[in-house]
């Protein structure tokens, strides 16, 4: 029988796969190559066979954790966090050796009481060996601004000088100067 095109086997198990993977039938048949009418006749024919049996054979792997995310990680105490917020500050432990490099940043050192906390130094807090200090709010604000201004130009630069580096590396597989160096 030349000529006569084999039939093809819908992929059932690749399928259902997808569907367990929350795509639709649209985006199944997209990617395996069949009508979304097909696809939705052929995985309900599927999913009535596989309600018969006890057990289904298709495994949904589960995402990995973040440990160092507490939504993903319940189990695990932030013991860093703060019930209560001081208005107009912003707070971060700070290891003691960093206290004074801090203090010129603009920060202070935090007063327990205004956190909602039971000082443990003193009217300091600690934790873990790290002091409890604060920034208002303002400060921290343009401290971001200012970072965020200096690495937007570091990008600008990067940018340029990667062009720099391809039109060099292009003119120099022409064997043409074209003037661009870097400053």
């Amino acid at each position: 029988m030349r000529g006569v095109p084999k039939k093809r086997r819908f992929p059932t198990a690749k399928a259902m796969e997808l569907k367990a993977r929350g795509l639709n039938e649209s985006d199944i048949a997209k990617i395996i190559g069949y009508n979304r009418m097909t696809v939705v006749r052929r995985l309900e024919k599927a999913e009535k066979v596989l309600s018969d049996v006890e057990s289904p054979s298709i495994e949904v792997k589960k995402s990995a954790t973040k440990p160092w995310d507490s939504r993903n990680n319940p189990w695990a105490p932030d013991i860093f966090r703060l019930e209560l917020q001081h208005s107009g500050f912003v707070p971060r432990f700070v290891d003691p050796v960093n206290i004074q490099r801090r203090v010129s940043e603009g920060y202070q050192i935090a007063d327990a009481q205004n956190w909602g906390e039971q000082p443990t130094e003193g009217t300091r807090l600690v934790r873990k060996g790290m002091v409890l200090m604060e920034m208002p709010e303002e400060i921290m604000e343009s401290k971001r601004a200012y970072i965020q201004r200096k690495t937007d130009l570091q990008d600008v630069h990067m940018q340029k000088r990667r062009v720099i580096q391809e039109t060099q590396q292009i003119s120099r597989q022409a064997h043409v100067d074209m003037g661009l160096h870097e400053e």
